[in-house]
């Protein structure tokens, strides 16, 4: 009969690799490939870490990635990361994703991450090159109350405003003059 109907009865068959726990499906279905009972409290070979882990990582730690945070300090930049202690196993793969925050010319720090400004040449010298600043500018105008949302430009002047002006017409009342700040820079 199992041949022709879906069987509903639990799974009596072991799951591949596991004794101790039966199979959590239904008869009529695909036993999992691996055995996924949670063990509590396993203790992870090299650092001693608990874990919970799955029964298959848990009878076999020889491929178990412990996923503790551990805090590592980066070579080179000396940012402090909080990294899984597995990645420790190796460190060369381990990427500063910390703010790299060096000071550029235009004063503003650096906001893309260490790893993106920072890079080795062949010969293994670290290059460094941080690109643009990404910063908005917000330097005040000097003809209305308004800020520069510019990207950063450095020492450049400023573009001409291109917010609404607040200025007020006399004809209008209390309504503001619909026209732009730049505008009044041609009057």
């Amino acid at each position: 009969m199992h041949e022709a109907v879906v069987c509903l009865e639990p799974c009596q068959k072991p799951i591949p690799g596991c004794d101790e726990h039966p199979c959590p499906r239904i008869c009529g279905t695909t036993c999992p490939p691996k055995c996924k009972v949670v063990i509590k409290d396993v203790v992870m070979p090299g650092c001693g870490h608990i874990q919970d882990l799955p029964c298959h990582e848990a009878k076999n730690l020889d491929g178990a990635f412990c996923k503790e945070d551990v805090h590592y300090q980066m070579p080179g930049c000396g940012h402090w990361l909080a990294v899984s202690c597995s990645e420790l196993k190796s460190p060369e793969n381990i990427s500063c994703t910390a703010a790299c925050g060096a000071l550029l010319t235009c004063g503003h720090p650096c906001r893309k991450s260490c790893c993106s400004c920072r890079s080795k040449k062949e010969d293994g010298e670290v290059q460094v090159n941080h690109g643009e600043c990404l910063e908005t500018c917000k330097r005040p105008y000097t003809t209305c109350s308004h800020f520069c949302s510019s990207v950063c430009h450095g020492e450049e002047p400023c573009e001409l405003c291109r917010a609404p002006c607040e200025e007020k017409c006399s004809h209008s009342g209390k309504s503001p003059f619909r026209r732009l700040c730049l505008e009044f820079t041609d009057l």
